[in-house]
């Protein structure tokens, strides 16, 4: 009796081919608000305040995020700094925040972009906040 090689199960047919999108493409259009909270975590990110809408022009924010959620903060013209306590989360895929001055308490939410190491807050549906995060807490603002 002849030996027969057992017959294969067919290959599985190819996958289909997806469009190549860049990480930078990506993040550009948002990125989870989990991703920037654990990214600030501990550290720190400094606001330039430079459209009318978001405050006066040359305010500079300044807040620390603790590893818990704290968050700590000074706002305002250098001659004119104001300080503030609040919490971070994220709701909804989006970095939120409650202050207890600023805003008058009412917290907000906000969609994260990133391009390469340049981030950015949408407000609304088309304003938006650039910012630099920094390691640690530089303007020594949690005690």
């Amino acid at each position: 009796m002849p030996i027969v090689a057992p017959k294969r199960p067919a290959p599985p047919p190819p996958a289909p081919q997806r469009q190549a999108v860049s990480i930078a493409a990506e993040e550009e259009r948002g990125i989870d608000g989990t991703v920037f909270f654990e990214r600030v975590r501990g550290n720190s990110f400094l606001i330039e305040v430079k459209e009318t809408r978001f405050g006066r022009v040359g305010e500079i924010m300044q807040v620390h995020v603790r590893a818990d959620g704290r968050i700590f903060g000074v706002f305002g013209p250098p001659n004119e700094r104001r300080p503030d306590i609040g919490e971070a989360w994220v709701e909804n895929g989006q970095f939120c925040s409650q202050w207890q001055r600023l805003r008058r308490g009412a917290s907000a939410c906000w969609k994260i972009l990133r391009d390469g190491e340049s981030w950015s807050a949408l407000v609304g549906d088309r304003a938006r906040i650039e910012f630099s995060i920094r390691a640690g807490d530089p303007y020594r603002l949690a005690r």
